[in-house]
């Protein structure tokens, strides 16, 4: 299959009003456009300070981009994967949540977000002169005809979805070398899955945190060894999360197949 087949076809974006963006971004042109993340100037913290430039990267998770651009500028040659549509998404089955009550209504507001992110993210793609290229798909079957990857980062992904498992094993997968994990983490010594949402709480958008622990077994079984853990605060605006957001980056290293 061609690439200009095999990847997303660019939007021509124009109208930042079509738009929506998960992480703030400043734009030339446009200025700053607020999102519910601020992570700019931070991109070395979010992924660890891992060298990129040369590398291949797959950002899985990209949203509108800002993480897949920000390593671009740094040297790295970048395919962006986010979901091809909403009927992917998992939210928790709460009581009382549009998802659960009115799945059709969330479903029609949850494709137009969607839409309005990839809006963002060719906008941001034009304006900065990017050369990443984008996939749209499922992250529970990430096609081998991506290929390998020298870094894969997941950020914040894991903890929207129902198996975290089964999508760290797909980065696992398309890493011929580093898996970079971004997420908030369970603050336990063994390896256990929290809970985040709750009837209680109302949250249906947040599944689980894995501990450290957790992270470094399940990274073993899929051949990586846990090899740096740093932790770092971000600007959140998120409703009901901390302004100053505590998120643990994890860097994990293919083992060697040698004996």
């Amino acid at each position: 299959m061609a690439a200009k087949e095999f990847y997303a076809h660019p939007r021509q974006i124009s109208d930042v009003t079509e738009c929506e963006f998960y992480h703030t971004m400043d734009l030339p042109g446009i200025g700053t456009v607020n999102g519910s993340w601020d992570l700019r100037g931070r991109i070395h913290d979010y992924i660890g300070g891992i060298p990129v430039r040369g590398r291949r990267i797959l950002d899985l998770g990209a949203a509108n981009g800002f993480c897949s651009f920000d390593v671009e500028k740094l040297g790295a040659q970048v395919v962006s994967f986010d979901a091809e549509s909403a009927t992917l998404f998992e939210n928790l089955p709460i009581p009382g949540a549009l998802f659960t009550d009115d799945y059709q209504s969330w479903l029609c507001s949850a494709e137009r977000r969607l839409d309005r992110l990839k809006n963002g993210y060719w906008l941001a793609h034009r304006l900065q002169h990017s050369s990443a290229r984008a996939y749209y798909g499922d992250i529970y079957h990430v096609p081998d005809a991506l290929g390998t990857f020298d870094i894969v980062l997941v950020g914040q992904v894991l903890v929207h979805l129902r198996d975290p498992i089964a999508a760290l094993q797909q980065a696992a997968a398309r890493s011929s070398d580093t898996l970079v994990i971004t997420e908030a983490v369970a603050d336990a010594d063994q390896p256990v899955m929290r809970l985040c949402g709750t009837v209680a709480n109302g949250v249906s958008y947040a599944w689980f945190h894995l501990s450290r622990a957790f992270y470094r077994e399940m990274l073993l079984m899929f051949g990586f060894e846990l090899v740096q853990i740093t932790q770092a605060e971000y600007i959140c605006s998120h409703s009901g999360y901390p302004e100053a957001m505590p998120l643990t980056t994890l860097v994990a290293r293919r083992r060697s197949s040698a004996p």
